[in-house]
């Protein structure tokens, strides 16, 4: 990189093509598709979705998982070593921006993995941007791609501030990188450092929780602790774009399955809030509302990838 735009060109790039279309693991279909398979969602209509709600899935999805999931994870472990590549070797940055730009990359790094090995268990771990070895190495075992995920957050922890670099939390900062890295322990089952790392983000005083529930999913809810922004100018969030019926005849997509909305207890707020139904060919339908915009502009929702609510039950569980 000849400067610090440069570099903040390419990282913005990665965020910019993660929310570029729904279909990929952090733009939408990591809800729908993980939905489908835990049965809290179902769809609608017959397709090869239902693969995914029967736990079978044969090899005519195979290029859906690839196109999916397994593609846009490694274009952007590739998209964030290069830049912790360039921005290591060049004399034209600014000492701050590199650290920011390598702490960020390392989180968007660390961010994928989590996926990837949850998804699919033993993965490749690619750490450079050597695409002819890439291509042909072995996968990892689950645990040492665990321990690379364990490394990339300390590097982001290290290396992030606690200031926000974008007003509207776009940008992991040190306490995202924290975040991600309680979830990270408990999905280890390491108790101690879960909540450890849960109380740090609890106890920054930065964030809040939201007592108005149609509030938290939307832009400047000091709840959120990263949230991805929307570049298609007709969309909020793809979740609101491909739930929500665009009229009473519209058919119907993803809907909670009646195992989940019977769990809910009475007088529940988040049924009240974030559930909603409709009657639909003779049948009371019901859909998820967290995001509740399905069309652009005005963009009022972001795609919540963090958020404080989740730290309080990683601690709760943990402990």
């Amino acid at each position: 990189f000849s400067n610090d735009n440069s570099a903040l060109g390419a990282l913005n790039c990665i965020y910019s093509e993660m929310m570029e279309d729904r279909q990929q693991f952090c733009s939408g279909y990591t809800t729908f598709f993980a939905g489908l398979s835990s049965d809290e969602l179902y769809y609608y209509t017959p397709s090869f979705r239902d693969e995914f709600s029967k736990n079978q899935i044969s090899i005519a999805n195979q290029a859906n998982i690839e196109s999916f999931f397994w593609t846009p994870c490694y274009r952007y472990i590739y998209a964030a070593n290069k830049c912790i590549e360039g921005t290591s070797n060049t004399d034209g940055m600014s000492s701050k921006m590199k650290m920011a730009i390598i702490g960020e990359a390392k989180f968007i790094r660390a961010f994928c993995y989590f996926y990837l090995v949850n998804l699919f268990g033993d993965v490749p771990l690619e750490l450079s941007s050597v695409y002819q070895e890439n291509q042909s190495i072995a996968r990892s075992p689950v645990t040492k791609v665990y321990a690379q995920i364990i490394a990339d957050l300390k590097g982001s922890i290290d290396s992030l501030d606690e200031i926000y670099a974008s007003d509207d939390r776009g940008r992991p900062n040190k306490y995202a990188a924290i975040a991600l890295l309680a979830r990270v322990y408990l999905y280890n089952r390491d108790w101690v450092d879960a909540e450890n790392e849960s109380t740090i983000v609890i106890n920054s005083g930065i964030y809040s929780m939201d007592n108005d529930l149609d509030s938290v999913f939307k832009v400047g809810s000091n709840e959120t602790i990263l949230q991805l922004a929307p570049v298609d100018p007709s969309v909020n969030t793809w979740e609101g774009n491909e739930i929500i019926p665009y009229s009473m005849d519209a058919t119907p997509t993803y809907l909670l399955t009646s195992t989940l909305v019977n769990s809910f207890e009475a007088g529940d707020m988040r049924k009240l809030a974030w559930v909603q139904s409709e009657n639909f060919s003779g049948q009371t339908i019901y859909y998820p509302y967290k995001y509740k915009i399905n069309f652009a502009p005005p963009v009022t929702e972001f795609y919540v990838a963090l958020r404080l609510a989740e730290q309080y039950l990683i601690r709760a569980e943990s402990r």
